[in-house]
């Protein structure tokens, strides 16, 4: 037994030297596999059909184990089967066995020589075993040299068990048919492979500059809060012009003089980042800054989100104290109003009121400060619209004469 290199060239080598025996498991088949397999069944001695057992499906193929176009003929020249998700390699033939690791061309486009297969010299009795038994066909009668019949040894394999303690379902290729073709190759058709392999090594860019968008979140309460009366005090001072001014079915709440939302210097702050590193585009393009800066930035938005973490800590009371104030004026006013068979409503149960009335109309309003940081790369198309590049120049001189970004290769094939 001795490691070796096994690529198609060797496989089909091995194919078009051997005698009565070819089986072979693998993934797919690829055009130069196929060809040696189809020449071998139409020699003027006819040997015995070659075996074959492969995935049989699309999957294989958009990994890059062979090709279904090839599948059409080998139905045709050899005993084709199908184990779906087989990634094995075995092929055996009269006098050598290998057992080897097929590769997903797609997937890994490296050309470079290494161990791939382990050649079984001694005795390819095993491995003609382990093919009957993944064909599902172990077992079965062998001649020996006496012209006699005997029941073939099963070759051992331990099966795992299943979750229930039973064993797992044995291995069992089926024929391919004409239907499984077709959709493999309709498959393939309507969603061509990709090759990963060499799409991996294409060129690729990184811009100088990209767009940024920021904003203070909640920095700003509404002017005014509409507050529904509860149907309780509706008609409390309806006789009273002022108050007539102020009820109907709901009154104004006004906050933004009383409630300090604490972040004017994060504001401030925010202003002058702005100012020295993004620049203002326009629509439809926005703000943009130079790459190179942003750590820079994302130690000052640490910052200033550490800040409005402590705004927000005070904004929280702060708030609730204006809202008390607002409510517990209105209940004094409102207390100082009768009706008829309205006797029994005192102050503080016209401030309960107006609480529950505010939670309805007021939880959902903005308790707390957030900064939105949003970066944003270039599209290549936008990179080659020359009067934006004029644009991005004019605000960033030092990038005149540049392309505004850098290419590369992302990967190399020894990668």
């Amino acid at each position: 037994m001795q490691g070796t290199r096994f690529t198609s060239e060797e496989i089909a080598a091995c194919i078009t030297r051997s005698g009565d025996t070819c089986l072979l498991i693998a993934p797919g088949v690829d055009a130069i596999v196929a060809q040696a397999l189809c020449k071998r069944a139409r020699r003027a001695q006819k040997p015995k059909k070659a075996r074959v057992i492969i995935d049989g499906s699309h999957h294989a193929e958009r990994s890059g184990y062979g090709e279904t176009a090839t599948w059409r003929e080998l139905m045709c020249e050899t005993d084709l089967r199908a184990l779906p998700g087989t990634r094995m390699g075995l092929l055996v033939t009269d006098h050598a066995a290998w057992l080897f690791a097929p590769r997903a061309g797609k997937l890994d486009g490296r050309e470079e020589g290494g161990l791939s297969a382990v050649l079984l010299e001694a005795d390819v009795a095993p491995a003609r075993e382990l093919f009957e038994r993944i064909s599902g066909q172990a077992g079965g009668e062998k001649q020996r040299e006496d012209g006699a019949t005997t029941e073939a040894p099963a070759f051992q394999v331990l099966q795992p068990e299943s979750d229930d303690g039973g064993p797992e379902p044995r291995a069992n290729a089926e024929a391919l048919t004409s239907d499984d073709v077709e959709k493999a190759e309709d498959a393939i058709r309507q969603h061509p492979p990709r090759d990963y392999a060499q799409e991996r090594e294409v060129t690729v860019y990184t811009s100088f500059v990209g767009y940024i968008e920021l904003r203070l979140v909640g920095a700003q309460l509404g002017k005014e809060v509409r507050l529904k009366i509860p149907n309780q005090l509706v008609e409390r001072g309806l006789g009273e012009d002022e108050m007539r001014k102020r009820i109907n079915e709901n009154v104004r709440i006004r906050l933004d003089e009383d409630v300090d939302t604490g972040v004017r210097e994060v504001d401030e702050r925010l202003k002058a980042i702005r100012a020295l590193y993004t620049r203002q585009l326009g629509e439809p393009h926005g703000r943009i800054y130079r790459k190179r800066q942003r750590p820079e930035l994302e130690r000052h938005f640490k910052d200033l989100r550490l800040e409005i973490e402590r705004a927000n800590m005070a904004l929280g009371s702060t708030f609730e104290a204006a809202v008390k104030t607002q409510l517990d004026g209105l209940a004094a006013t409102y207390a100082t109003q009768s009706v008829a068979d309205d006797h029994l409503l005192n102050e503080e149960d016209i401030r309960r009121l107006l609480k529950s009335a505010w939670h309805e109309a007021g939880a959902s309003r903005p308790r707390e400060v957030k900064l939105e940081v949003t970066f944003k790369d270039l599209t290549w198309q936008t990179l080659q619209d020359r009067g934006l590049r004029r644009r991005i120049v004019e605000q960033f001189p030092d990038l005149q004469g540049t392309t505004l970004y850098r290419e590369y290769q992302a990967h190399t094939p020894s990668s």
